[in-house]
This record gives structure tokens, C-alpha cells and sequence, in this order.
């Protein structure tokens, strides 16, 4: 790249190319993580007779020759986590595999609230993959992974038009015979709402 290219290089663009390049080498690191690291098994906090492992597994303890030590099976609950059920004195209460996870493993010193899954593939619960995170961080990185998209024209929640009435507005503008404010009675919108489209500062994805 000349020198030219460089000076004339979009600081904007390079910041976003070096988040993903980050994201990428995070993921690379999960893989080498998983090849050469032995598994360690950590007690659960609050769950005395469990404890779980930086791979992602979790195991019941025998106390008696009834019961025997064995590794516990997950399920996939609500919006894709792993989940299972933890008992304690009786009583039983499901937990996220993640969090327990990060919980034992990870340190959390500025109590970040949520758990974030580096490759964005939430059954994927090895201490490598998961990190603490804000919740704007844990956006943030959804939408670099592609994870979340911004809501365009109708599809957002609050959308007073569709993209027909939209372009029926552009059209009718550009003829001149209709003014913003006589578009927007039409339309039952405010003037502004016909400015910003006619000028195509909103609805630019058509």
C-alpha cells in the first residue's frame, strides 16, 4: 500500500477491520486452547455437589454407592444456552452452563454483568470461548459477527409506513405538485417524516 493509500485510509474502517481481526484471533485461540489443554474440574459456587470443568462439562458427585459420580447431560433451553437443573437441600433450580462456567473460571474484577461467547455459537461453553461483558459490549460484538442486524424501514417496531407508501411519496414529491406538508396529511405523518425520506435521510435502503 503507498503512501498515498495510507494517508488516505478510513480511520473508521480500520478500527472496525481491527475488531474483527481480534474476534478472529480470539477464535483461533479457543481451538489451539482445546487441543492442548487437560481438563480441570472446579466446584460450583452455591452447588456443593457438583463440580464443573474449563471444557464445558459438569459433573454430579457420588456421595454413597447408590450414587456415583457421573458427567451430567445439558439440554438447550430458551434462546439457544445450555441449561440444566442444579439441586440443592431439595431443592432444584436451573442454571446456565456459561455462567457457571465463567463463574468458576474467569475473574470478574470490574462485576461485569453478562457472559459473552467469543465465536458467537452459544453451546459452546469452554472457558476459551466465553469472556465477561457489558451489556453494550455483548451487542456490540453481536453485531460484528453478524449475530444482529440493524432494523430497517418496516421492519422496525414503530414504522408508520411500508416501503410502497415510500417510494409513492418520492414520486409524488418529485413531480412538484405536492408540498412535505401535504404529503404528510395524506400520509398521516408529520412534515418532517416526509423531509427525511424525500431527502433520503431515512428509508435509504430503497
Amino acid at each position: 500500500m503507498s503512501v498515498r493509500n495510507i494517508n488516505n485510509f478510513n480511520p473508521i474502517l480500520r478500527k472496525r477491520d481491527f475488531r474483527f481481526l481480534t474476534d478472529i484471533l480470539r477464535i483461533g485461540y479457543f481451538y489451539l486452547y482445546n487441543i492442548i489443554m487437560k481438563e480441570v474440574f472446579k466446584s460450583v459456587k452455591d452447588f456443593p455437589n457438583y463440580e464443573i470443568s474449563n471444557l464445558g462439562n459438569i459433573k454430579s458427585l457420588g456421595n454413597s454407592k447408590w450414587r456415583k459420580e457421573k458427567i451430567m447431560k445439558s439440554s438447550v433451553w430458551n434462546k439457544g444456552y445450555k441449561m440444566l437443573i442444579l439441586c440443592k437441600n431439595g431443592k432444584e433450580k436451573a442454571m446456565q452452563v456459561h455462567r457457571l462456567i465463567a463463574t468458576a473460571f474467569i475473574p470478574n474484577p470490574l462485576n461485569k454483568p453478562q457472559v459473552n461467547h467469543i465465536d458467537g455459537n452459544k453451546i459452546n461453553n469452554s472457558v476459551s470461548n466465553l469472556e465477561w461483558v457489558t451489556a453494550r459490549e455483548n451487542t456490540q460484538h453481536a453485531f460484528r459477527l453478524g449475530l444482529m442486524v440493524v432494523p430497517k424501514g418496516e421492519s422496525v417496531y414503530c414504522a408508520k409506513l411500508n416501503s410502497k407508501q415510500v417510494l409513492e411519496i418520492r414520486q409524488l414529491y418529485k413531480t412538484g405538485e405536492y408540498t412535505q406538508n401535504k404529503l404528510g396529511e395524506m400520509y398521516s405523518v408529520v412534515r418532517q417524516c416526509i423531509g427525511d425520506i424525500t431527502t433520503r435521510k431515512t428509508w435509504k435502503h430503497i
